[in-house]
This record gives C-alpha cells, structure tokens and sequence, in this order.
C-alpha cells in the first residue's frame, strides 16, 4: 500500500532543499613553505574569491565472481577509490591578480622551477638554453602537499553544515583564461587540485530551546478616565456613554428610563429624549 502523507507533511520536507549557492572554500596557505605562503588577509581574500567549487565523490572497487552459483554474478568490494582531483574557480582581482600569482607560484615551487628557493643553492633561468628543473620531495619540511584544504556546506540558517577535509593536497592544473576586445566579463581563474583521500565532518546545529513564558505578575488597572462619571460607560457616540438601542431607519429611541447627561454629569434631555 502506498504510503499516506498530508500535505503539511510534504511542504516541511520538499519545501526546504539544500542551496548550491551556500558554501566556503579554506585554502590552508599557513601550513606550506615560506617560498609559497600567503598573509592572513590576502589569504581571507582568496577564499573569498572562489565561486565555484566541487563537492567529491568515491566509489567502491568490486571484483566478480561467476562460478560460484549457476546463472548468478557476484560482485565483492575489495578496494574504495577516490576521484583524486577536484576544480576551484576563483575570482580574479584587479589590484593584485591573487589567484593567478598564488597558483602559478604554487606549481613553480612544486617543480623547482626559476623563481622558488631551492636549498642546494642552485640558481635556474628560463633564459638559459639548457633549462632544466627537478621536482620536489612531497612531504616534509619543504614539501609542497598540504593538508587542510576544506570545503563547508552550510545553509542560510546555518543550522547544519557538512565540512569535505582533503589531505596531501596540490594544484595540478592552471586552466587559459581568454581575454577579449569583446565585452567585458569577469575574468576566473579554474585550478585542478589533487589529493589522495578526503573525510566528511558532519557539525548540526539543532535549535535552541523553547522557553516558557514567565509571567512577572498580572498588570495593573487602567487608570479611569479623567473627570468622566462612573455611571456613564458604553457604547454609543452620543453625549452620554451607555448603550441605548436605536431603530436604524427611523432614530427613535424608544422610551427613556433616565435623562440623557452629557460627560460632566449635567442632564442634557428629558425622558422623551428632547433636548433642554
């Protein structure tokens, strides 16, 4: 039998999707070598920058197995893989070009090309026919792979969240950029990064507690109105206050059982209802 929900029910789960427009990118410049490493504030900057990311994914390795059972395949996991490369697209500024000159200095630390330290002392010049270059260790003191480079998931309430943490990371790829006389778009910068394996870090944020009212004590009385009579209390717009029924199409009142007095307490009409 199908399953019966009320609409209620469907609104409170279809009606709050997850937003591809709310997420931040960390990019960990403080745990790489001096030659590469970034200031706090050109660093907030850059990850302000990127506009775009990638959330990763994986996939299980399985072996089959066709002898064990006539007419039957089995599959078995043996091994989970990861993607390994993952695309960040970056605002480019117009004061420093800071994605590009991060990035680009990045890759030339990793191949030790001209322009990143190297510790044997040896100097390199693109100018110089024999060029040449030789690639870094990975890890270590000098290593060119970091850790820590995050992706967060949030939303607008920022009631939960989902955190992609990669290890050994690197940019692999900086992709061309075409410049135009054309009209004028924003100019990005798209960046490969590798990395060897990432885990999810799951933070929800849940509500906070609904307190009950607390009642201090009940408030106090209005204070009367000044120089009105306490008998002359009601409805009506006429001099006096109480409620006197009124035919609707004709205006007679109808017989009187007291004068009619006006706010200050001073008989304005007899029982007939005519004005003195």
């Amino acid at each position: 039998m199908p399953t019966k929900r009320s609409i209620s029910f469907l609104k409170s789960k279809l009606l709050q999707p997850a937003l591809t427009s709310h997420f931040e990118v960390n990019i960990p410049s403080g745990s790489l070598p001096s030659a590469i490493k970034i200031d706090k504030e050109e660093q907030d900057d850059l990850n302000l920058f990127c506009t775009e990311a990638t959330l990763p994914g994986s996939s299980v390795n399985v072996f089959e197995v066709n002898n064990d059972f006539t007419g039957a395949t089995e599959k078995f996991a043996h091994r989970k893989m990861y993607d390994g490369s993952i695309d960040f697209t970056f605002y480019v500024d117009a004061q420093k070009y800071s994605a590009i000159r991060f990035f680009e200095r990045w890759m030339r630390y990793v191949t030790g090309e001209e322009g990143s330290d190297r510790d044997d002392g040896e100097i390199r010049s693109y100018k110089n026919p024999s060029y040449n270059y030789r690639i870094r260790y990975p890890d270590g003191d000098g290593g060119y792979r970091c850790d820590g480079l995050t992706i967060s998931k949030f939303e607008r309430s920022h009631k939960s969240q989902i955190r992609y943490t990669f290890l050994k990371s690197f940019p692999i790829a900086v992709s061309s950029m075409p410049v135009s006389y054309d009209a004028s778009n924003l100019l990005k910068c798209t960046v490969t990064m590798s990395y060897v394996r990432y885990f999810i870090d799951e933070a929800i944020v849940k509500d906070p507690p609904i307190l009950s009212p607390v009642f201090l004590g009940a408030p106090p009385p209005a204070p009367p109105l000044p120089n009105a009579a306490p008998e002359l209390v009601g409805n009506t717009n006429a001099e006096d206050q109480r409620f006197i029924p009124t035919d609707s199409a004709s205006g007679f009142r109808g017989q009187l059982l007291q004068p009619l007095r006006d706010a200050a307490g001073n008989i304005v009409t007899d029982l007939g209802g005519n004005r003195l």
